[in-house]
């Protein structure tokens, strides 16, 4: 699916529409085109019309990280992080930014990034967007900032787990925390990455021209990345005091296992012995010919079960 909104810049009028409809731009005139999940004729145009090597809509989608692929056209992917019925989603987005086009690609179609565009469509027809490079830098500010949705449904998962592993839910296991805290990792290292790219776009490594206004707001896109980095680097130590925690939990779980293990096999121990001592082949056993001989010795047996049991109970062994 292709949408796209054009820019005319001596009507300044703004023109949307759907499918391969689109004019492309020459002089200040720009375009701004939003594929999702497009086929193999979108893509053979698309390249057709802006020059473009085949090759970049095919690697991104492989990619574990945001990273660059050319600087003139500037072409680069991100790893973005969204929200969809309240479950974690990252996609990958291809951005191709042209002198006059900004044309980016998604492998999958999001209800996120159709509002997204739908609402940066309404600010260039308002007249609010003056050029090309304020508008991806705008797209990727709405798109940064999704993010904080993101870390606040990681933080409630790690709020989540923290309250299971103190109430030593037995559903709850150390693999859990793994899993979440490798997750977390590999969000840290691709917010890292594509920090690294804005800062490539601040230096002024691409077709468009990076003026004071848009400098400050590649600013405010990298702080806030350099941000959320931060958030996931306290979400790291928050999981790994959760299992520390789990780990507490359990080798204590064992030792209480292991005292009472022990104190069975003391309080069996005593009445077992009794039990060995008549049982030998002797003549002369106290008790042996008594006729409440095996009375008595049963209750002993009984009497060093209940003492020692006590004992072991006072010491919360049992």
């Amino acid at each position: 699916m292709l949408k796209y909104v054009y820019y005319n810049s001596r009507e300044r009028s703004c023109k949307r529409g759907k499918d391969a409809d689109y004019k492309v731009p020459s002089g200040n005139d720009f375009v701004w085109l939003l594929m999702e999940k497009p086929g193999e004729k979108e893509i053979a145009k698309i390249c057709k019309d802006f020059k473009l090597q085949k090759k970049y809509f095919e690697f991104y989608k492989n990619e574990k990280r945001s990273a660059r692929y050319s600087v003139d056209p500037l072409v680069f992917v991100f790893m973005d992080y969204y929200l969809e019925n309240e479950i974690i989603k990252n996609s990958h987005i291809l951005f191709i930014l042209k002198e006059n086009a900004l044309i980016i690609v998604l492998p999958t179609v999001t209800e996120f990034h159709n509002e997204l565009f739908d609402r940066l469509a309404e600010t260039i027809e308002m007249g609010r967007v003056k050029n090309l490079g304020y508008l991806m830098y705008q797209f990727m500010l709405d798109d940064v900032n999704e993010n904080y949705d993101v870390l606040d449904k990681v933080d409630h998962m790690i709020t989540e787990l923290d309250k299971k592993v103190i109430k030593g839910n037995s559903n709850t296991s150390m693999l859990d925390v793994v899993k979440l805290k490798r997750r977390i990792h590999m969000m840290a290292r691709r917010f890292w990455g594509s920090a690294k790219i804005i800062f490539v776009i601040k230096k002024g490594l691409g077709p468009v021209k990076v003026d004071t206004e848009n400098l400050h707001l590649l600013d405010d896109v990298y702080d806030t990345y350099m941000h959320q980095v931060d958030i996931l680097a306290s979400y790291k130590d928050m999981l790994t005091d959760i299992l520390t925690i789990h780990t507490t939990k359990a080798s204590n779980d064992l030792n209480l296992i292991i005292k009472r293990l022990t104190a069975l096999t003391v309080i069996l121990m005593v009445p077992n012995l009794i039990a060995s001592m008549y049982g030998m082949n002797f003549d002369e056993i106290p008790l042996l010919h008594n006729g409440f001989g095996f009375l008595m010795s049963f209750l002993m047996m009984m009497a060093s079960i209940v003492l020692l049991y006590a004992f072991f109970h006072q010491k919360k062994w049992i």
